[in-house]
């Protein structure tokens, strides 16, 4: 348990996505940073209108991004993430307590008005979530 925690830490701080864990069958490889595994010069492929749009306007409407949580247990089913007038506008995917319990750490999907650091998001029950990066 020890090591597939410390995996997940040292995976979330690199920025390693891991597909069916951070990722839905809805999610878009630019979303979740993962722009090297799309080519713009390939042939076609499915999915390759919406890459070439991406690329061309320049950004997706959502992004995966590193949050810090208050204590408590394990998020391992995408959880929704509220903002100060109690609207959903994110979800996180996953997160694990660290090591001491005191807080945990998690990769979520949110739109671009909530993607700066230091924004201060809440799950339900209360919670807060605060962007890093």
């Amino acid at each position: 348990l020890v090591d597939r925690t410390f995996d997940a830490f040292t995976g979330m701080f690199a920025g390693f996505v891991r597909v069916g864990k951070e990722t839905e069958p809805t999610t878009l490889a630019l979303e979740a940073d993962l722009d090297d595994h799309c080519s713009l010069t390939k042939g076609c492929y499915t999915g390759q209108e919406i890459v070439a749009r991406i690329h061309t306007y320049g950004h997706t409407n959502r992004r995966l991004c590193l949050l810090q949580l208050d204590a408590g247990d394990a998020i391992t089913a995408p959880a929704p993430l509220h903002d100060e007038d109690e609207i959903a506008v994110g979800r996180v995917m996953h997160a694990v307590p660290m090591p001491d319990r005191a807080m945990r750490l998690g990769l979520g999907y949110l739109p671009k008005d909530f993607q700066a650091p230091g924004t201060v998001l809440r799950l339900a029950g209360g919670a807060r979530a605060t962007v890093l990066r």
